[in-house]
């Protein structure tokens, strides 16, 4: 079967005909690059200064479950869990370490797919392997899934489980963003954001040297990250779908981060 993949140079709501759907969002940032300890961050606060708390569903992280470092681990959990703390609003029973608890954040994403209706769908963010999501979506009611809709902005997150994770250890069936599609759902795979978002501390200075305490968070998860780099790219996706538009960049987050 060839692949489902759809390469849009716009974005626009994953799901055109409700303004909010549902939010479920994978990451990694356990293994490999570290910038979803960073991205992570911004993107629970984006949420929540667009008032956007409640259509979060569900967070899972450190979806490389096959191979991972427990620091990483616990600066993800940082990144996430205490992010959502600082800014409120989050409901924190939402989140899990895929690592720790795979079932579990399975089982509750695999819950959220069978939620999802034409008036009530589902937008999953893959900001990592698609691994714990192909997992979800083959446990989940074929009947939903077309109501759910994967967006991926990275071509390394696409194919990353089928590609390397038998020789990482992975084993029994393996999940790559087009065979996902394959399952019934829809595919929405926005420009790449690292061009965007991962660019020089400098950049980011707004965030170090604010007077708010939740902003210079943000920077600090930043150095968290300990890359060369203010590597935050994954949020791009986030700011697409709150947004409409695929061209982040540092300045953007600042407008909407810092708007009244």
């Amino acid at each position: 079967m060839k692949p489902l993949f759809i390469l849009l140079v716009s974005c626009v709501s994953a799901v055109a005909q409700c303004p909010s759907p549902r939010i479920a969002i994978s990451s990694d940032g356990n293994w490999h690059d570290r910038d979803d300890i960073c991205a992570s961050a911004m993107i629970v606060a984006m949420l929540a200064k667009t008032g956007n708390q409640s259509r979060l569903v569900h967070y899972n992280y450190a979806d490389h479950y096959w191979q991972t470092d427990a620091s990483r681990e616990e600066l993800m959990r940082v990144s996430t869990v205490e992010t959502a703390t600082q800014w409120g609003g989050f409901d924190l029973s939402v989140f899990y370490n895929s690592t720790r608890a795979l079932n579990t954040a399975v089982a509750h994403l695999t819950t959220e797919i069978n939620k999802s209706t034409a008036d009530d769908p589902l937008v999953i963010m893959g900001l990592g392997p698609m691994q714990v999501i192909g997992l979800a979506i083959a446990q989940s009611d074929v009947a939903h899934r077309g109501y759910v809709t994967l967006v991926s902005h990275s071509s390394w997150n696409d194919g990353h489980a089928t590609k390397s994770g038998t020789t990482e250890g992975l084993t029994g069936s393996l999940y790559s963003y087009s065979k996902i599609g394959a399952m019934g759902v829809k595919l929405l795979h926005i420009i790449d954001q690292n061009a965007r978002l991962n660019r020089p501390y400098s950049e980011f200075y707004w965030l170090r040297d604010s007077t708010d305490p939740k902003l210079r968070w943000l920077w600090d998860r930043g150095l968290a990250a300990a890359k060369t780099t203010f590597d935050c790219s994954d949020a791009g996706v986030a700011y697409c779908e709150l947004t409409g538009d695929p061209t982040a960049s540092a300045a953007k987050l600042k407008e909407m981060l810092t708007a009244p």
